[in-house]
């Protein structure tokens, strides 16, 4: 399961904060599975390999942003963004106005964002 939640994508049950991370950070694709046979003791469920090939890495303050955002967003997933985002420096109304700026829908959810929609929100909520 921590192999698919690696690779998954927006749409996917398995989708999640650890998704964008690994999407930040690397491309993801489920590259084979072996076995629970092929193990010793035997586990109870069966196991893949993920390939990754590593992107150029963003700077650390942005990655730290971006994590930061991804975070929150997914603490309380089924939330919409601007009430899970909100807090004393980012009321709700200024996180709906981020979203707006950054192109995407004002009611989204953090299961419903890809890297791309993250990183632009993570911009537009930059001072």
């Amino acid at each position: 399961e921590v192999g698919q939640r690696w690779a998954a994508r927006v749409g996917d049950p398995l989708y999640a904060g650890v998704s964008v991370k690994v999407a930040a950070l690397a491309e993801a694709c489920l590259a084979g599975s072996v076995s629970r046979n092929a193990f010793y003791p035997v586990p109870n469920v069966d196991s893949v390999l993920v390939r990754l090939r590593a992107k150029a890495q963003p700077e650390t303050g942005e990655r730290q942003s971006l994590f930061e955002v991804v975070d929150t967003g997914f603490r309380q997933r089924r939330k919409r963004l601007r009430n899970a985002l909100a807090s004393p420096q980012h009321p709700p109304a200024s996180i709906e106005a981020a979203l707006r700026t950054a192109g995407l829908d004002t009611g989204a959810r953090a299961e419903e964002l890809d890297l791309e929609g993250f990183v632009a929100l993570t911009s537009a909520l930059r001072p």
